[in-house]
């Protein structure tokens, strides 16, 4: 695209416009004029144009209010770009600072943290100074890291990331944790958003659970009678241990 405004002063004497349908037309258009607008950082948007019915020209009062209006075309649009750019950065720094859950932002190509939000803080309990001086290498058990670089390396193509990891707070404790990533552009970084979820009491309850039901099933299977556990609702058997099966010739496929 030129640089310089364009004139053409009659369109059906100009080989470029000469068979273009708004010349050729009924409504044909015989007049052309338009400047580029082209944004501060060198991006050819489109062009500012002018057009009549008959061949003229224009003076030179003309052709530089015509760019003087280009210009102000350009302000204008750049001004609602970085309007719509500052609303959204200020969207994304109130849902990210004030999320209860922990979520920070780091660099995809080095690591490093590049933002962190005040949830992440409490509960690691390092400091936004603190994190922005670490990796996320740094929060995870040395035993894991090596397990995690390679996740990273066979997943680097992937646009979204999420697992169950452990990392290790401030005051050592290793806690489970629930990770979902996001690309996003943060700066001039190709960076990822990370938001996690504690389940370190969620992974304990599991635990307990599973060793209650295997304490259940020891002290079960050593009861010298017939036992069977069944639901009230539809008298549906849900256990019954194996001093019943003998008895009564069943067999496990028979209750499942």
């Amino acid at each position: 695209m030129q640089s310089q405004i364009l004139i053409i002063s009659d369109t059906l004497q100009d080989e470029r416009f000469a068979t273009n349908p708004f010349v050729t037309s009924n409504q044909y258009f015989r007049f052309y004029a338009g400047v580029p607008l082209i944004t501060s950082s060198g991006f050819a948007l489109g062009s500012l144009s002018i057009i009549d019915f008959t061949p003229r020209n224009l003076s030179i009062k003309e052709q530089v209010a015509l760019q003087q209006l280009a210009k102000q075309v350009i302000r204008h649009l750049e001004l609602h770009r970085a309007k719509i750019i500052d609303d959204s950065q200020k969207s994304f720094n109130l849902l990210f600072s004030k999320n209860p859950n922990p979520m920070w932002v780091y660099n995809q190509n080095n690591l490093q943290f590049l933002d962190v939000n005040e949830a992440a803080v409490i509960h690691y309990g390092y400091s936004r100074e603190e994190f922005l001086q670490m990796q996320i290498t740094d929060i995870r058990p040395s035993e894991d890291v090596p397990i995690f670089m390679d996740y990273l390396g066979q997943n680097s193509s992937n646009v979204h990331l999420a697992g169950q990891w452990q990392h290790r707070r401030k005051d050592g404790q290793i806690i489970d944790v629930e990770i979902f990533t996001n690309p996003i552009e943060y700066g001039s970084y190709n960076a990822q958003l990370v938001n996690i979820r504690d389940i370190t009491e969620h992974k304990q309850i599991e635990i307990n659970l599973q060793e209650s039901e295997a304490r259940f099933r020891v002290i079960s299977e050593t009861i010298p009678v017939p036992f069977i556990i069944s639901r009230v609702s539809d008298g549906l058997i849900l256990y019954a241990n194996s001093e019943l099966l003998q008895t009564f010739q069943f067999s496990l496929r028979g209750f499942s």
